[in-house]
């Protein structure tokens, strides 16, 4: 998504009043109706979502969704269509999760057929119904990394290898391509993590990056698990060891790498400078530490951050204390997505009580449609604007990684 150019730090904070109060110590009989309480209100929460969400599902664009809620979408985005796979696996519900990687495995086959062999394997970013080309022009690490995870996932649910080859010809793809910058000219060495993308055009950008370049990284797990002779772990422990230079001295996350091509050393960049970053980015690449054992990175990165009232933070932050940094023409938000990483970095860290805590805050900001805003105004609460992002409400409503 597009990025501010420049962010500046906001004037005061004005006090919130929140949709619900914070929690309490209480009794165990007390805590437990709580949370039964808590878990009916997320269950309509989530059946409201379903509803809603399916009606943006596109049949000419073989069961894919749009990355915005905009009704009879032209372009169809694959990280929405592939996190809803997942939110749908979490749910239980094979029959809707199928619907959508069959569209993909669809879409996977047309790519097969391109005249760009460098394509031939990968999934792009965005499908256009409107164009001759249908298939988008960037092909991002992230967004296959997270494909693969995707199908790994259903073939476990299904038994069904269609599944499971889909995950190992991506997998190859990315072992040939955007993992392997020196076969391409494009690294001195290979440092373990993929390359950001591919154009259509044949271009790499050769950077590497945290956030969910760094999260999908678990992937390579089951790609290991499939092909076990391939060197997918040992790429792993490999991308691991180079994502432990990704964090700043304060305990948040670089955004970017770039290497030098005509030596080995590079530098990691901030998103604007070193003053600034962006929540969810930090968030996922938390969660990336949490998910692949790296405590000590994970340790600096939780004294470091500092939600509102343990649920809510900021879409811009500074690097140095995670407290708001916007452009003083700005209205200050709170990224929604943020919160559901929240609860799910929550939930892996074994605090459920903070973690019901940012489920409930979730609940309250569902809008009467059953959709998320992604961002609300950190003055009310209230909707940033009309925009209503799909992977929104996966993040809401389930622990989609």
């Amino acid at each position: 998504m597009n990025r501010r150019k420049f962010l500046y730090l906001t004037a005061g904070l004005p006090a919130l009043t929140l949709s619900r109060p914070s929690c309490c110590a209480v009794s165990d009989l007390h805590q437990d109706s709580q949370n039964t309480a808590i878990d009916s209100t997320t269950m309509q929460a989530t059946a409201k979502f379903i509803r809603w969400v399916k009606q943006y599902q596109s049949v000419a664009g073989r069961g894919l969704y749009p990355y915005m809620a905009t009704p009879n979408a032209q372009t169809l985005s694959t990280i929405a269509s592939v996190k809803l796979l997942l939110f749908f696996i979490k749910q239980d519900d094979i029959a809707s999760a199928t619907s959508i990687a069959d569209g993909l495995l669809y879409w996977l086959e047309q790519g097969k057929r391109q005249s760009v062999k460098l394509l031939r394997g990968g999934l792009p970013t965005e499908i256009h119904l409107n164009q001759t080309q249908p298939l988008g022009d960037y092909y991002y690490a992230s967004d296959n990394l997270i494909a693969v995870h995707a199908f790994y996932a259903l073939y476990q649910k299904t038994g069904q290898g269609k599944y499971a080859d889909a995950a190992n010809h991506i997998g190859t793809w990315l072992a040939q391509g955007l993992f392997n910058g020196v076969r391409h000219g494009m690294w001195s060495v290979n440092y373990g993590p993929p390359m950001h993308y591919l154009t259509r055009a044949g271009a790499f950008d050769n950077s590497i990056h945290t956030a969910g370049d760094f999260l999908w990284l678990i992937a390579l797990k089951d790609l290991h698990a499939l092909q076990p002779n391939q060197g997918w772990l040992a790429r792993l422990a490999m991308a691991i060891n180079f994502m432990r230079g990704a964090q700043m001295p304060s305990g948040a996350w670089y955004t970017y790498f770039k290497p030098d091509k005509k030596r080995k050393s590079g530098t990691w960049y901030g998103y604007r400078g070193d003053d600034i970053t962006i929540g969810d980015d930090n968030l996922r690449s938390a969660l990336a530490a949490q998910q692949l054992g790296m405590a000590e990175q994970l340790m600096r990165f939780q004294h470091w951050l500092q939600p509102y009232q343990d649920t809510l933070l900021w879409g811009y932050l500074h690097t140095d204390k995670s407290t708001p940094k916007f452009l003083p023409s700005d209205v200050p938000y709170f990224d929604v997505v943020c919160t559901g990483l929240l609860r799910s970095l929550y939930h892996k860290l074994g605090r459920n009580d903070l973690a019901t805590k940012c489920q409930a805050q979730l609940n309250a900001l569902q809008g009467s449609n059953g959709g998320w805003a992604w961002a609300v105004k950190q003055a009310d609460l209230t909707p940033l604007n009309s925009e209503r992002a799909i992977i929104t409400g996966c993040w809401a409503l389930a622990d989609i990684v």
